[in-house]
């Protein structure tokens, strides 16, 4: 995927093999992920209850649908491959004295795990998603269609731009500067400080 060169949508010529990135756009409405309630293309959601040290799973849900790629010049609509990329995990926690929110006590209920008590469940929600305004590269065959370019991607990942650091360039600077530093005070407490005198001779 990272090998091809970035074409523009707009530019990329029909029955090619291409790569294109932009922002994420899911189609038809996409979808809502269920603990963040944010527009998503896709999503996983797990959930444990915690119990002295392990954590159980009790269900997991997951969900995916097609999704637009917008860079600016046009858009493309993606029909994604089987694996998605997903952004870092987000965690939401109740706590016997802390319980779930609306929306988390109707997903326990909808899948038979709502309990009633004074006390609440220790639980555990996480969620991973590809969400809309997530920039991705996608790489594919485009054609094009009655209502636009369509890309069938055989991989989609999320968009990377990593360049040329500076870092080495700051940690070679660093490192001179903390050598010379270390230099000049040893030459200053030596020599200019508390110079030495060994049998009437300067050391």
């Amino acid at each position: 995927l990272w090998d091809m060169p970035t074409v523009l949508i707009a530019e990329a010529g029909e029955g090619r093999v291409v790569r294109v990135e932009g922002e994420v756009r899911p189609a038809g409405g996409g979808l809502t992920a269920p603990v963040s309630r944010r527009s998503c293309a896709a999503y996983r959601v797990q959930v444990y209850e915690r119990i002295s040290e392990a954590d159980e799973l009790l269900f997991e849900l997951e969900d995916s649908c097609a999704l637009f790629v917008e860079d600016g010049s046009g858009r493309a609509l993606v029909q994604p491959p089987a694996t998605l990329p997903m952004s870092a995990e987000s965690y939401v926690t109740t706590s016997v004295l802390r319980p779930p929110a609306d929306h988390l006590r109707a997903l326990l209920e909808q899948h038979g795990q709502l309990r009633g008590g004074l006390f609440h469940r220790d639980l555990l929600f996480t969620e991973t998603g590809l969400y809309q305004g997530e920039r991705v590269t996608a790489r594919g065959q485009l054609r094009g269609e009655g209502g636009g370019p369509k890309l069938t991607a055989e991989a989609l990942a999320e968009a990377l731009h990593l360049g040329r650091s500076v870092m080495s360039k700051l940690v070679l600077a660093g490192g001179l500067v903390g050598m010379a530093a270390g230099y000049g005070l040893c030459y200053w407490s030596s020599v200019v400080a508390y110079p030495m005198n060994i049998s009437g001779k300067p050391l």
